[in-house]
């Protein structure tokens, strides 16, 4: 009787010990993911995309930073840029999945 207890006891400390590592590793695999796809998708991507479009619209006065320097750039030409690039990419993508 007394091994029955143990091993039920041993049961149900089971999922608890076994789970905690487990979604740790799972938590921190999500957070690299996230900041994997933050500072690579909409921190690079999208601006060397809206760069040449902004500029290409604004005829060659906006934005004011260079296709390179766009990790000096804050505020409102920064989201203009990146949203250019993002409704850039959107639209191809778009585009693209009619002819496939």
């Amino acid at each position: 009787m007394t091994r029955l207890n143990f091993l039920e006891q041993w049961m149900l400390d089971f999922p608890d010990e076994f789970a905690r590592p487990v979604a740790r590793l799972a938590l921190t695999v999500l957070r690299f993911i996230w900041w994997l796809t933050w500072e690579l998708w909409l921190g690079v991507v999208t601006w060397y995309v809206g760069w040449p479009v902004c500029r290409a619209v604004s005829l060659g006065h906006f934005p004011a930073a260079g296709l390179h320097e766009g990790d000096e750039v804050d505020g409102m030409p920064a989201l203009v840029v990146h949203a250019a690039g993002v409704l850039v990419l959107v639209g191809a993508i778009f585009l693209l999945g009619k002819y496939v």
